[in-house]
């Protein structure tokens, strides 16, 4: 079985593609990647492979924004996966729009075991807003078919954007139980220059301190809420959303 054995700390991270062809407003990868999506060849990929596995890998975390955009690219990558034997497990970003389970499933043949994913929210304006273009329908089939293929599932999270309720915090919440991701991560919202909403942001009259970039520090209050009580509901999030075990296979897996 190509997927029998364990995950240890002998991981790398690889990036096999540029671009992104999608319009999240809180991101800023297409102001320097552009909006285009390209792909190292397939064959230059599995090299790559073949060198970090040399190396002792093995584990890889693709961090390519979307790994999955080009299916054809996909599916001729873990065809020559499987035809060369090659062995290990590997982890990647997607978007819930593009799950597929015909691809995700020679995906997990190829040794593919951990797909994570911006869920962002558990509100559907507050998707409209960072401009997602996703439902909440999509996301929950998305992790439907990791859970049916038996794949961990990770997923992403923001909390505190500007425009946010407290009652759309506590729906995100709600809808991170419901998922029940295998690992969830919740990030405090900060506008990035170069991002759509930084500069929706500045019109409202906001300033940001970019030394105190952190997932865990809040850069403004929302919803009613202070800084100190945002950054105590992430930290309570996280660690109701992710039992320990599990916080401690993150530091393993190399995940994040």
């Amino acid at each position: 079985n190509n997927n029998s054995f364990e995950v240890t700390d002998k991981s790398i991270s690889l990036i096999v593609s540029r671009g992104c062809p999608y319009n999240c407003q809180f991101c800023a990868t297409k102001n320097f990647w552009t909006a285009k999506y390209i792909c190292k060849s397939t064959d230059g990929v599995i090299e790559e492979i073949r060198d970090v596995m040399r190396r002792g890998a093995e584990y890889i975390k693709f961090r390519d924004s979307t790994f999955v955009v080009n299916k054809k690219w996909v599916y001729e990558l873990c065809e020559k996966i499987l035809e060369q034997g090659m062995r290990f497990h590997w982890a990647v970003n997607a978007r819930v729009n593009l799950v597929d389970y015909d691809m995700f499933r020679l995906m997990k043949k190829a040794g593919l075991d951990t797909v994570c994913f911006g869920v962002e929210s558990g509100s559907q304006r507050i998707l409209d807003f960072y401009g997602k273009g996703v439902t909440l329908e999509q996301t929950e089939k998305a992790f439907e078919i990791c859970k049916r293929l038996g794949l961990r599932t990770g997923a992403y999270f923001m909390l505190g954007a500007l425009p946010e309720t407290r009652e759309e915090m506590e729906m995100t919440y709600q809808f991170a139980k419901k998922l029940k991701a295998t690992y969830s991560w919740v990030f405090l919202f900060m506008p990035l220059p170069g991002a759509e909403l930084y500069q929706y942001y500045i019109d409202q009259g906001h300033t940001f301190d970019y030394s105190r970039i952190r997932s865990d520090k809040a850069v403004f209050s929302s919803a009613g809420l202070t800084v100190d009580e945002l950054e105590a509901m992430r930290s309570r999030w996280y660690e109701d959303l992710n039992p320990r075990p599990n916080r401690v296979k993150q530091g393993i897996n190399v995940i994040l």
